[in-house]
């Protein structure tokens, strides 16, 4: 799968729901909605929005730290960059190749 959909949770059973059931793909993907949405967008303000695209109209400290760990990884695979204290999207040619 080159782009994982981002599915919201809302409508399912709180055992379905739960972050755990969540890939990490999906979460990054999220992330990179908001963040392409945005134009840009504080790395403390990414989250909330994130999770409300996948159904969590709360963000527990579970969600925060789990976002927290995805951003961390979107950045150091290049997906996402940092400038002027906002996340932003690599632009294609930044982004390194998989091998």
């Amino acid at each position: 799968m080159a782009q994982p959909p981002v599915r919201n949770r809302s409508s399912l059973s709180p055992v379905s729901r739960k972050l755990e059931m969540v890939s990490d793909e999906e979460l990054e993907e999220a992330v990179c909605v908001v963040v392409g949405q945005s134009y840009g967008i504080a790395r403390a303000q990414a989250t909330a929005p994130a999770a409300k695209l996948l159904g969590y109209n709360r963000t527990t400290d579970a969600i925060w730290n789990r976002f927290d760990n995805v951003v961390s990884g979107l950045l150091s695979e290049g997906r996402l960059e940092e400038d002027g204290g906002h996340l932003v999207l690599a632009t294609p040619s930044e982004i390194p190749a998989e091998n």
